[in-house]
């Protein structure tokens, strides 16, 4: 399963799509067998990265009022738990075969769970969030940046 970066995956806020593209990047340097870094220690700088994207864009979320934060919020824990399940497979793995098929399971469950969330989730938010922007009111901030406008 190849995992590359595809314009169609933006979702028009900055933040966001910027940590998507360095995720894609992370995730693509675990799965290419052709790179010479150690796994484990992409792994675990992958982990930190999705808690801190996961984090950002929950902030943004709370910020803004999105009444999907519950659902989304949710859909990150389990994320998180199907990758840490994944990673302690791998840390199992007794053989060159066994950490192969560890490697390819968080492949293909990082991959289709990135695109998926991007396109569907993510991008759900970004359209509500560059919406009509009642909760702007909400927050005391005008469409042109905190205390201008007022």
């Amino acid at each position: 399963m190849v995992l590359e970066w595809d314009a169609k995956l933006e979702t028009g806020l900055d933040l966001i799509d910027d940590q998507h593209r360095e995720l894609y990047r992370l995730v693509k340097l675990v799965l290419d067998p052709g790179t010479e870094t150690r796994v484990e220690d992409t792994i675990k700088f992958l982990e930190n990265y999705v808690v801190r994207h996961f984090t950002d864009e929950e902030s943004l979320q709370v910020a803004s009022q999105y009444p999907g934060l519950p659902e989304h919020k949710e859909i990150h824990t389990g994320f998180i738990k199907s990758f840490l399940d994944l990673k302690a497979q791998l840390a199992a793995a007794e053989s060159d075969e066994e950490r192969e098929i560890a490697i390819q399971a968080l492949n293909g469950a990082v991959v289709n769970w990135l695109g998926n969330h991007i396109k569907i989730h993510d991008r759900h938010f970004a359209e509500w969030f560059k919406g009509p922007q009642e909760w702007l009111e909400a927050l005391s901030i005008s469409p042109e940046g905190p205390g201008e406008g007022q």
